[in-house]
């Protein structure tokens, strides 16, 4: 069943490098980057997704200090 995707995969490979032999030839100089002009709905929107990723890496950090809060004095008995 998975041979045919394979094929598939490895004939778009082969055909990819007949159409471009070069690929380093294609790529073109790295745009200039800066934060300067941002509107400020962006930051706003980046402030949001902090908060949010901050709310989302509180609880496992809190839950597994509870389980080792719970478990170290049980440790000597299934630590070898």
């Amino acid at each position: 069943m998975l041979a045919i995707p394979a094929a598939i995969m490895l004939s778009l490979v082969v055909v990819a490098r007949l159409l471009y032999p070069r690929p380093q030839d294609l790529a073109s100089a790295p745009a200039q980057v800066t934060a300067e002009g941002l509107p400020r709905v962006f930051w706003l929107y980046v402030a949001g997704a902090a908060l949010a990723a901050a709310g989302f890496a509180d609880f496992p950090l809190i839950a597994s200090g509870q389980v080792n809060a719970l478990v170290s004095p049980l440790r000597p008995l299934y630590s070898w």
